[in-house]
């Protein structure tokens, strides 16, 4: 009989340089914290962090988020600060949220525009 996987959680971190406000060492802190709270089903995997402008690379362009796409799996959640952590474009966004769709990878956002 095979046993189903507990779900990972994944964390990815990208500022284009240490000196902007949510450097990814201010964002993996957040990730953690979050992690902390210890309400979500799932094992706190990896957090992958990178200094990527999105203007220069897509999210598939990205050696650390690529590196990411080969390790989540079916039921795991991949966790950002801000949706533009992943693209800041609009289509590469949709792109990269249809991926994690078809995956069956739940994405949260810590600070989505609206909340709170």
């Amino acid at each position: 009989m095979i046993t189903p996987q507990q779900p990972k959680l994944w964390g990815y971190c990208r500022a284009s340089t240490d000196l902007q406000k949510d450097s990814p060492d201010i964002q993996e802190a957040q990730l953690r914290q979050r992690w902390a709270v210890g309400d979500m089903d799932g094992e706190p995997a990896e957090i992958f962090k990178e200094h990527r402008s999105a203007v220069d690379l897509r999210y598939d362009e990205r050696p650390a988020f690529i590196r990411l796409m080969h390790v989540v799996q079916a039921g795991d959640h991949l966790f950002v600060t801000h949706l533009d952590r992943i693209d800041r474009n609009p289509f590469g966004l949709m792109r990269a949220a249809e991926w994690l769709q078809r995956r069956d990878v739940h994405l949260h956002v810590l600070n989505f525009p609206g909340r709170g």
